[in-house]
């Protein structure tokens, strides 16, 4: 009996073995499945927190392009630049501040006030200087608001391809709190990490400050910043010293890779607990299991428990085979046989139901991962147009919920109207419906429209029962099985309905989501898709109107100026005949209204040179006071007709020798006196031109003032004034004359050198109109030049080519330089010009540009090569070309000088003595 008892014993024990093996292999696999778990649910997190870290920081690098592009930005005027920085940030809170530096890294505009930092220490202020692209820096106080802050900056660039100026947003660190919302429904004490390129915490949910601007976790830091790949997860124990199960997502914006870290962690104990509640539970039961074999043992014969014992063996043996439908089949009247066989049954239906939710789980995780990759093909789709993009993401949308075929159709809630867009490949395949309607009303929809009606996902799983929304579908339509339809939200106004049909099995409310997320992606992807082409559109347009208007400028100026340089030549060589005093007279009058007219002329392509962007400003040295006195002395005798005194003051401080633009300083002088004679009947006009301090050591601030005692211009026209093609009255264009130009194009002109043009006026008493300007102060002073030789006619000898097309201007020309006595050889255009001068011995040519056959600048390159070797022969341009860039096309094609048309007889004259008259 005792050895009966033992056996009995012993195989109860023995039964008990598979049980606990089983139990513990359960629980390994469901540590391994928790973990797995876990990984996936942090690692989902984590790439939508970084997807979310992305747009900010792709908002914050559109936001610098934006800025660059403003015109007080790239004028860096600070009050205005300062404005206009206050208010962006007002508008975009997420930064701490915005601000532009020079390439020296001196703060020239600041939104929050103006503080003269210097940021050429940072890091990535120099790396933007060096590779001139958009920078990401690291965890560091700000200088101007001493917050903690992540700068980010882009560059100004300017024509030569390096930058000017850059331009600086630093990062608020809260604006990461919206990614919160990513670990909200994570297991608790989850935390949200992220880090700089170097590894430096930035910000950290639960917020802890103590571990902000502190480094990672050595281990943690090496994992991420050498895993060749842009996401993973690890087991790592975090700062707080808890052992987590991380998920990290590095995010690549510029050149430098690697330029922020986002991590998620969840506790590694919320990946076991459920194992090991299980396992509890299973050591709980199995020891009671054991309790009551050895006391069945005692009590009850060996057969009975034998069988019994069997039967669980079975039972348990079919579990571990992965059968876990299987049960015991005893009888829970059967004392605790029957209770130890009804509590191994409740452990198997609890395996069977957490087998069922693990598969069902992995399943969404499947379903997830699938639309994120969805996702990142469209949004990686390289699509000609919205068209083609849509058409790609159906065919994602009926992959990724197993459907047959699919449809979208665009909504307009305001017309009630659908319009079919997109439909699946498989669809065409088997419609035989022979007139398709593309455009729907919602009143006359069926079924499919109860997505619109209730705004709302509608799914329908047997398409054949019947249902009072139907309305049928035209005879030939494919057969519909099963059905889903979701709409599609944009500013909580439906924009379209996409729907997915005749899946296998049912839709279920996991397809609903995973279509719905994936569609809302893909639409914000369309809206971005409409934004860039509009924007395309807008370029291009812009362009091709830029484009346009050059073109015309270009023509127009040659158009003129041919015909004007007739006029003004064959007027000089009537002049220069035996003429009675009336006819002199006449022609004098016809000279100064041609200059006149040319005067006109001149203003208007000034200003479709500024309009169009291709005026230059020179920068050379010259004498300051003699311009000035010079400039007076233009208008002197005009006041001297009208009886009006002109005085001159300069500044004894004033600085001789200045480097600038003197032509157009001239031209805005005499404009400005020019106007104050037209205006002024009587009394005086006074000129004054005085330093009003330094901007710098080199640049100092100078004002001209033209003060005089005309008309005035009352207080409502000031503004006015400057705008182009006005006056202060419209009544003084018929008085006086003029085109409304002169003020605009002075205006701009003082803004171009970097200053600018105000007036100060009062009705009936006269005007002050003051140029500030900066110029910078010449180190040397200027050699003085010797006097111009009196403008006489020169006498000489030989020959002079003059390639001309035009007969007028033919005629003027060499009838000019016939009387200084030299040989005039003519030609039509530049390839009978290249064969005269291989025919003749050529001492100067005059060549003109645009000519039939061949043009000046081709007959220059060919005489050029011809000559090599021999005499050189200097070749002058005397072209009406005169826009910016004609100069140096014609000398980088050879010539030696540039003459424009309308030409006058002292620079053909000037000219001759440079290139026929040396010493």
């Amino acid at each position: 009996m005792t050895q009966l008892r033992t056996h009995l014993l012993l195989l109860v024990l023995c039964a008990m073995i598979p049980a606990m093996g089983l139990s513990v292999y359960v629980n390994f696999e469901q540590r391994e499945a928790g973990a797995k778990n876990v990984s996936r649910e942090a690692l989902w997190a984590a790439h939508s927190a970084a997807l979310q870290t992305g747009m900010i920081f792709e908002k914050t690098r559109h936001l610098l392009r934006e800025i660059a592009k403003h015109s007080e930005i790239r004028r860096t005027e600070q009050p205005a630049a300062d404005e206009f920085l206050k208010l962006l940030l007002r508008e975009n809170p997420i930064f701490e501040t915005l601000a532009v530096a020079d390439i020296h890294g001196n703060f020239v505009a600041n939104a929050r006030k103006s503080l003269s930092h210097n940021i050429s220490d940072r890091a990535y202020f120099q790396r933007i200087i060096r590779n001139r692209t958009f920078q990401v820096g690291e965890y560091a106080l700000s200088r101007t608001t001493g917050q903690r802050t992540l700068h980010t900056a882009d560059p100004i660039i300017g024509a030569d391809g390096f930058a000017e100026w850059v331009v600086v947003a630093a990062l608020d660190l809260n604006v990461f709190d919206k990614l919160r919302e990513e670990i909200a429904q994570l297991p608790s004490g989850a935390t949200l990490t992220i880090a700089d390129r170097q590894g430096t915490i930035v910000y950290r949910y639960p917020h802890q400050e103590e571990y902000l601007g502190n480094s990672l976790p050595g281990d943690s830091w090496l994992y991420m910043s050498r895993w060749s790949d842009p996401e993973g997860t690890f087991t790592d124990t975090g700062v707080d010293k808890r052992k987590r199960i991380y998920a990290f997502h590095r995010l690549d914006l510029t050149d430098q890779k690697g330029d922020i870290y986002v991590r998620i962690g969840i506790p590694a104990e919320t990946a076991y607990f459920e194992a090991n509640e299980i396992m509890f539970r299973q050591m709980t039961v199995l020891a009671l299991v054991c309790i009551i074999a050895l006391m069945l043992t005692q009590l009850v014969g060996n057969r009975l428990i034998l069988d019994r014992v069997r039967r669980l063996m079975i039972a348990a043996r079919q579990i571990a085979d992965g059968n876990l439908t299987a049960r015991a089949n005893i009888s829970h009247h059967h004392g605790e046989f029957g209770q130890l066989a009804q509590s191994f049954n409740d452990m198997a239906e609890s395996l069977h139901s957490r087998e069922i939710e693990r598969k069902q789980a992995e399943k969404e995780i499947r379903l997830n991962e699938a639309r994120l990759e969805s996702i990142l093909k469209i949004s990686q789709f390289s699509a000609e147009n919205i068209q083609e993009l849509l058409d790609f993401a159906l065919e994602e949308a009926i992959e990724l919920t197993d459907s047959k075929i699919g449809y979208i159709d665009f909504y307009d809630e305001d017309k009630q109207e659908f319009t079919l867009n997109s439909w699946s490949k498989d669809v065409m395949k088997e419609c035989a419906v022979t007139e398709p309607c593309n455009v729907h009303q919602l009143k006359k929809a069926g079924i499919w429209g109860e997505a619109v009606r209730q705004r709302s996902p509608v799914v329908i799983n047997d398409f054949k029962e019947e249902n009072p929304l139907k309305k049928g579908y035209p005879e030939g339509h494919i057969l519909l099985h099963s059905f889903m339809s979701i709409p599609v939200f944009s500013n909580h106004r439906i924009v379209a309905v996409v729907g997915a049909a005749n899946k296998p099995s049912d839709y279920n409310y996991s397809d609903v989501r995973q279509l719905t997320l994936l569609m809302d992606s893909v639409w914000k992807i369309v809206e971005r898709k409409k934004v860039e082409e509009e924007l395309k559109r807008a370029k291009e347009a812009a362009e091709a109107a830029s484009k346009a208007k050059s073109e015309f400028l270009a023509v127009m100026s040659h158009e003129i100026r041919t015909p004007m340089n007739g006029v003004i030549g064959m007027t000089d060589l009537a002049l220069m005949t035996h003429l009675s005093s009336v006819q002199y007279d006449y022609l004098q009058n016809i000279k100064h209204c041609s200059y006149s007219l040319l005067n006109i002329i001149n203003d208007i392509l000034d200003f479709s040179k500024i309009e169009a962007d291709r005026l230059e400003i020179e920068k050379i040295g010259f004498d300051l006071p003699d311009l000035t006195d010079k400039s007076v002395r233009v208008l002197m005798a005009k006041c001297q007709e009208k009886n009006i005194r002109l005085s001159c003051e300069i500044a004894p401080d004033l600085p001789k020798t200045v480097i600038g633009d003197p032509s157009r300083i001239r031209q805005i002088l005499v404009n400005l006196l020019g106007n104050a004679v037209k205006f002024t009947e009587h009394g005086e006009i006074s000129v004054s031109v005085k330093p009003l301090g330094k901007q710098s050591k080199h640049v100092c601030l100078i004002v001209f003032s033209v003060k005089d005692t005309g008309i005035g211009i009352s207080a409502d026209k000031l503004e006015a004034v400057f705008e182009s093609f006005t006056q202060a009255d419209s009544t003084t264009t018929r008085q006086y004359g003029g085109t409304g130009l002169g003020l605009s194009i002075s205006k701009k002109l003082a803004q171009l050198m970097g200053g600018d043009l105000a007036v100060e006026s009062e009705v009936g008493k006269g005007s002050v109109f003051s140029v500030t300007l900066p110029l910078e102060i010449a180190d040397t002073p200027l050699i003085e030049k010797t006097a111009a030789t009196p403008e006489i006619l020169l006498k000489g000898s030989g020959n002079i080519l003059i390639a001309e097309d035009n007969d007028v201007n033919m005629l003027i020309i060499s009838h000019l330089i016939s009387k200084m006595g030299f040989t005039v050889i003519k030609a039509k255009d530049g390839r009978e010009a290249f064969s005269m001068y291989k025919e003749n011995q050529i001492d100067l040519i005059f060549m003109d540009i645009h000519m039939p056959e061949t043009d000046g600048l081709e007959a220059t390159r060919k005489i050029r090569e011809y000559e090599n070797g021999k005499k050189y022969t200097p070749i002058i341009a005397l072209t009406a070309d005169a826009m910016k860039g004609d100069k140096e096309k014609c000398l980088t094609a050879g010539m030696d000088d540039y003459i424009a048309k309308p030409f006058k007889r002292e620079e053909i004259i000037e000219a001759i003595k440079r290139f026929m008259l040396k010493a």
